[in-house]
């Protein structure tokens, strides 16, 4: 695997040089014509030319400012000092359509200048329901995990997601899968194993099973059943040896599957995931639920284990002008279950309450109440979240 964001980078560059960029517009179009009669210039608009190259680019951007207020009740120290005011997210995208069913992608995520690149990606369809995508792109497994950010109902996915997968939600590997208008859409990826490029120790001697494998499975009902506008089951699953390390020589949990979660050493990791999508006459619901099964390397290992669970709702109403009120819950519970002998289970619940305005073109203003609730804390706190995009 690459170990740095530049050379990546670099290669990224190199494989587009070597890609046919696509035709420009003929000057003078060939105009077919009746025996007899000459192509006059009414007759040349009408004939079909390639599109100029500039007309395959699509950019796009999103940002995401937030001012959060201090948590109160009884508050462990590093939530205490959260900062009142930043900037969540300041996205920039870039979509090429290269020609002969390729496609380049690439997303900058300027609100870590540490860790730039967030996807970097070219995908190829096939003429049948398979397109191979390979370079650095989200995990997928989970719904929420696969939704862009500026999708999400709330100003981020359930806290335990990024728990079960890693930093970013990202790795670097292939990936192969259906197109996203099909009605079954599977994914299969073979990755890396060491996260986002950049973000922990390189993985470059490891063998077939320490590689991270991924496989998703969704079912669009909805393409069924008309009374819907979305309806969608999905299952997912992962598995990876993490044995990454960093330079000290100490296990780099940031890098591994399930980071939140298990001994801090070389293990064997398994996650999976279900979860329904359902979207009609404006009300939204959507649940996840999500396993994670952890084994350290050694014969006198002992497995632990963690669930989470997502429920959310939400209710659009649409005002006039393309304005929209969109008031929403979650809850979110998280149970540990420590292998050890001796060490208790723990809980934590998160309840969240949002209201989110949406004004033409694409802004959104939301407010929302969080109460947090673990063995250490029981606190609660208000946010606010400005977003626009492009």
């Amino acid at each position: 695997m690459v170990g740095s964001t530049p050379a990546f980078v670099c290669i990224f560059v190199v494989v587009l040089s070597f890609l046919t960029r696509p035709a420009a517009a003929q000057d003078e179009p060939t105009v077919d014509t009746p025996p007899g009669e000459v192509a006059t210039a009414e007759t040349a608009v009408d004939a079909v030319s390639e599109p100029p190259w500039t007309d395959r680019l699509v950019f796009g951007g999103l940002l995401n400012l937030w001012a959060t207020t201090s948590a109160w009740g009884r508050v462990p120290d590093a939530v205490a000092s959260t900062t009142p005011f930043g900037i969540r997210t300041a996205r920039l995208s870039l979509r090429a359509d290269l020609g002969r069913n390729v496609e380049a992608y690439i997303q900058l995520g300027l609100e870590a200048p540490t860790l730039p690149v967030l996807d970097l990606t070219l995908s190829w369809r096939a003429p049948f329901p398979l397109q191979v995508t390979a370079g650095q792109f989200r995990i997928p497994v989970g719904a929420t995990t696969i939704t862009p950010y500026g999708d999400l109902v709330f100003w981020d996915r359930p806290y335990f997601v990024g728990q079960f997968l890693k930093r970013a939600l990202r790795d670097v590997g292939v990936k192969l899968h259906a197109p996203s208008d099909f009605p079954i859409r599977y994914q299969f990826a073979v990755l890396g194993g060491a996260g986002i490029l950049g973000a922990g120790a390189g993985r470059d001697d490891v063998e077939p099973g320490d590689l991270l494998y991924t496989a998703r499975l969704t079912v669009d009902l909805a393409h069924w059943i008309d009374a819907f506008d979305r309806l969608e089951l999905g299952a997912s699953y992962a598995t990876s040896h993490d044995t990454a390390v960093d330079d000290n020589g100490d296990f780099s949990s940031s890098t591994a599957l399930a980071s939140g979660f298990g001994p801090a050493q070389a293990r064997r990791t398994h996650v999976a995931e279900a979860d329904l999508s359902v979207l009609v006459a404006g009300a939204w619901l959507q649940v996840e639920h999500w396993f994670a099964h952890l084994t350290p390397d050694g014969a006198a290992a002992v497995t632990d284990r963690a669930r989470g669970t997502s429920v959310e709702l939400a209710y659009q109403i649409d005002l006039p002008m393309e304005f929209w009120l969109q008031p929403a819950l979650r809850a979110s519970h998280l149970r540990l279950e420590p292998g050890a002998p001796g060490m208790p289970t723990t809980r934590e619940v998160l309840l969240t309450a949002g209201l989110n305005f949406g004004t033409p073109p694409d802004v959104r203003v939301g407010l929302y109440y969080a109460h947090h609730r673990a063995p250490s804390r029981r606190d609660h706190q208000i946010r606010v979240r400005v977003q626009a995009s492009f």
